[in-house]
């Protein structure tokens, strides 16, 4: 595979703002596979020290602290970077089952759709740097692949499942299949393989 400029932008893709586009050697179709959601579980003693900070601000960063936190963690702030949101940072667990010291760092999702990855990488660690913080691992990690449908290609993968010419490795999961009407007719317009609480999960739909 090869990395290309945009071209071919997928029917009512977010706003257009694609960056990526991936192109297959031996066809003509072009798509999209970027990072669409992401969590990082990340540490910080300073941060995680029960004192909540009002705000936090460098000449390039700013955490402002909300009024109030989640179901998991005391602190939730949101994170600018040249007064731009580029995430929030969740700190302070309140439960003693987790370490008294993970953070979790959401990034905002239109950055991996306007951002260059190895530029939103080095922002990252600059912004780690900046709170003293280390990162530990991905809690959550969503990977899309967006295309143009013209020969029905995700209707004929389920086709294919279905009709035991393909397999799903792992163990047994739940296929889920999702119809509209068009003109009294059924129309399939996704499915969905795995269960959302998985560690895997598969969701294909018309955008």
């Amino acid at each position: 595979m090869t990395v290309s400029n945009p071209l071919n932008v997928a029917v009512r893709y977010n706003g257009n703002q694609l960056t990526q586009t991936i192109e297959k050697n031996h066809f003509d179709d072009k798509f999209l596979i970027n990072i669409d959601y992401l969590i990082l579980n990340l540490s910080s003693p300073a941060l995680c020290n029960g004192n909540a900070l009002t705000t936090l601000k460098d000449d390039c960063f700013e955490l402002v602290l909300q009024p109030f936190g989640t179901k998991t963690f005391k602190n939730r702030y949101e994170v600018f970077h040249h007064n731009e949101k580029i995430g929030t940072l969740l700190t302070t667990p309140h439960s003693s089952v987790l370490k008294k010291d993970l953070c979790q760092f959401q990034f905002e999702n239109h950055l991996f759709y306007t951002m260059n990855l190895r530029n939103l990488e080095k922002l990252f660690n600059a912004f780690i740097d900046f709170c003293d913080m280390k990162f530990e691992s991905i809690n959550r990690l969503d990977i899309a692949l967006d295309l143009e449908n013209p020969d029905g290609f995700y209707q004929e993968v389920l086709k294919r499942i279905q009709n035991n010419q393909l397999l799903i490795s792992g163990k047994d999961k739940k296929i889920s299949p999702y119809y509209v009407t068009e003109k009294g007719f059924p129309v399939l317009t996704g499915f969905t393989i795995g269960s959302r609480s998985a560690s895997r999960f598969l969701r294909v739909y018309n955008k």
